[in-house]
């Protein structure tokens, strides 16, 4: 799996933003992702997939944060409540319709399936050490992806989800506002 993360990953990394994220932006998620677990755990979802939620949770927002620093643009929603009202775009509140995903050095990032937005694709390295790789179309996310690159078998299992390997087709950051702005008039 390593040799094939060189080829699909770090290969591109040329092309890659690297932030930094300050130590109290990290204990901030850590303590935001603490107080949303707890809630979390009422919901039945919750309780059948919680073997790595908060790393998950915690790698999740590290990279809304790498992002909302790099963009310079406050977005990443620290309020805690129920899941319903928080199944929205990550991007929304700039007015765009694009996800964030991120992942582990040396994992790829999990995706839908079926992608119906853009998703902006992080690798985070430390807490504080983050990439921006670009951003994926829905119709790349779509096109670039493979159950094998999963190394959690209940995401295999729950049927929904898949792992996207197409940093070669990535828009760059420096261009990916530009591709946002685009695509928001569009739809």
């Amino acid at each position: 799996m390593i040799a094939n993360y060189e080829n699909h990953v770090r290969r591109y990394s040329d092309s890659f933003e690297r932030i930094t994220l300050p130590d109290t932006k990290v204990a901030q998620v850590k303590e935001f992702v603490r107080e949303v677990l707890k809630k979390k755990n009422t919901e039945h979802h919750h309780q059948v997939d919680n073997n790595f939620e908060y790393a998950r949770w915690v790698n999740g927002f590290l990279g809304e944060c790498a992002v909302e620093q790099y963009l310079d643009k406050p977005f990443v929603d620290f309020s805690v409540g129920d899941s319903v009202d928080y199944h929205v775009s990550d991007l929304s509140k700039l007015g765009y319709q694009c996800g964030v995903k991120t992942s582990a050095k040396f994992r790829y990032p999990v995706i839908f399936k079926q992608s119906f937005k853009p998703e902006i694709i992080v690798v985070k390295q430390t807490e504080n050490l983050l990439w921006i790789c670009g951003l994926a179309t829905p119709n790349i996310l779509n096109t670039f992806q493979s159950l094998d690159l999963i190394t959690d078998a209940n995401i295999i299992k729950r049927g929904t989800k898949t792992a996207f390997y197409g940093f070669n087709r990535l828009i760059s950051p420096k261009k990916m506002l530009n591709y946002l702005q685009q695509y928001t008039k569009s739809i």
